[in-house]
């Protein structure tokens, strides 16, 4: 055989040997780089990781659910503020545990609060009341004698409402007193419906008055006479315009001529005279500007403050974990002279929170800066006012509670809220009421801070192993390749080292 010169591919080795050599260290050198990186990169995320949330099913399976509030009423003095606990269905909660407070808060002014008068109530209630329209009010103001039209019992009320004053002539119309009467009525309403009688109030402004009859037979309006009272016929009563739920009404006498009387009492239909008529329909008239003159209707009445202090209400409700209302209203059984349905329940949140307070305040901030934007909820009333400009409003308040805690810390939870609200307005008879209707959601939000380090350690070596792997991978790739210098002239393949 020849010599090792002769042979092919013998002088070749120590340089294809160095050349792989360089290869398999460039490629360790760059695997060595990428598992550094990517473990530095793992650290920093293990050191620095972001926070994170989650919902799950509510994990609080508590029956009650406390409530804290801190509340002033602005207009309501101590004496008549309530809190009632209502659910879903407006029936009374009768197992409620409650703690409430009540401290008188002063107006800082020397001026003292007076209740409103009826007369000041009616001034400035009808002030903000819409206008009928002239078909609404000619409905209102037909004739109540007749039995054809769509006139209802209930309409009257309201006919009484569409002026200052409403003269009303209840009668029945076969009676003798009431023939003998209608002609002079008749002739004192027609002057003072078309405007030709001028009557003033008490503040000397032109006053709104009308005068109507009704017929109180069975066939008609019975049922409204005997609810207005009436005891004999013909008799006459103003009414003047007023917010009291049933309407109060002053009967007026009117002496009838002594002869036209027995004349009746006797049977005779007789008619009354034409003077008569005249001396009839002028003492309606007298009447009725004496008593249109004793009444305030157009003093200028201003909003003002009931009472001369407000009511701080605070304390805590533990209520079931189920929908309910929190009512915040004006109530007392002695009291004769406060029109409730007028009552003033603007107010201001001091404080409005959900659950009982556990983990300390450093904890429960540490929980809300894991949740960016969370911390609006946590007490988004606290330091508002919720006023009401007109009668009969009240803010309604409706509140979507959700249990947060921390994920492997138990005591640290919280009862976050979304807040949303509206002006209520109530019937005229009905008192207004400031409320807060709850409800807690059946998720909660779960924080976590921090991944486990088990979950850091098997990333890392998955990382790292995936780098090696694919080190091998890329150089396996180029040691086969045909155009690989590690090949000799001969096409011999030199084996890696």
């Amino acid at each position: 055989m020849g010599s090792d010169e002769q042979r092919p591919g013998v002088g070749l080795r120590p340089r294809l040997g160095r050349l792989e050599t360089w290869l398999g260290l460039g490629l360790t050198a760059a695997a060595l780089l990428l598992c550094t990186g990517l473990f530095l990169v793992q650290l920093d995320a293990f050191l620095n990781s972001q926070s994170s949330s989650r919902l799950e099913i509510d994990s609080d399976q508590s029956e009650l659910l406390r409530v804290q509030f801190d509340v002033t009423m602005l207009d309501l003095a101590c004496d008549y503020a309530t809190v009632g606990v209502f659910d879903a269905f407006g029936n009374v909660r009768a197992n409620v545990t409650r703690d409430v407070q009540k401290q008188p808060i002063d107006h800082q002014g020397a001026e003292k609060g007076h209740p409103f008068t009826e007369e000041e109530l009616t001034e400035l209630e009808f002030q903000e009341k819409p206008q009928l329209s002239a078909e609404e009010r000619a409905a209102l103001d037909a004739d109540w004698m007749s039995l054809a039209g769509a006139l209802q019992p209930g309409d009257f009320h309201s006919a009484l409402e569409a002026h200052d004053f409403v003269f009303v002539l209840f009668c029945m119309p076969h009676l003798g007193p009431c023939r003998i009467m209608l002609p002079a009525w008749l002739q004192f309403a027609e002057e003072t419906n078309t405007g030709r009688l001028k009557m003033e109030d008490a503040n000397g402004a032109p006053a709104d008055v009308w005068a109507l009859q009704v017929n109180c037979g069975p066939e008609a309006f019975g049922p409204l006479c005997e609810e207005e009272r009436v005891q004999g016929f013909p008799q006459i009563a103003l009414y003047p315009r007023t917010v009291l739920q049933k309407a109060k009404h002053q009967v007026l006498n009117i002496a009838f001529p002594i002869n036209i009387i027995m004349m009746s009492m006797m049977g005779v239909d007789v008619q009354m005279p034409v003077e008569v008529k005249k001396q009839m329909a002028e003492s309606f008239a007298e009447k009725a500007r004496a008593t249109v003159r004793e009444r305030h209707l157009h003093s200028n009445a201003t909003h003002h403050e009931i009472f001369r202090e407000g009511c701080r209400l605070r304390g805590h409700l533990d209520v079931p974990r189920v929908p309910g209302t929190i009512h915040f209203e004006a109530k007392s059984a002695n009291d004769r002279e406060l029109n409730y349905a007028f009552t003033n329940v603007s107010h201001t949140f001091n404080h409005l929170s959900f659950g009982r307070p556990g983990a300390a305040a450093d904890a429960s901030q540490r929980l809300l800066g894991l949740l960016p934007g969370y911390g609006l909820h946590a007490k988004p009333l606290d330091g508002r006012s919720f006023t009401s400009e007109r009668f009969h409003q009240g803010a309604h308040h409706y509140v979507k509670v959700v249990h947060t805690r921390l994920e492997h810390e138990e005591s640290v939870r919280l009862y976050l809220y979304m807040h949303q609200w509206n002006l209520q307005t109530f019937s005229r008879y009905e008192a207004p009421r400031a409320k807060i209707s709850y409800d807690v959601s059946p998720l909660e939000v779960v924080a976590s801070h921090r991944r486990r380090w088990y979950d850091f350690a098997t990333s890392t070596l998955a990382l790292v192993g995936g780098a090696f792997a694919i080190i091998q991978i890329v150089y396996g790739v180029l040691a086969s390749l045909p155009a690989s210098p590690l090949e000799g002239r001969h096409g011999n393949k030199v084996g890696a080292l």
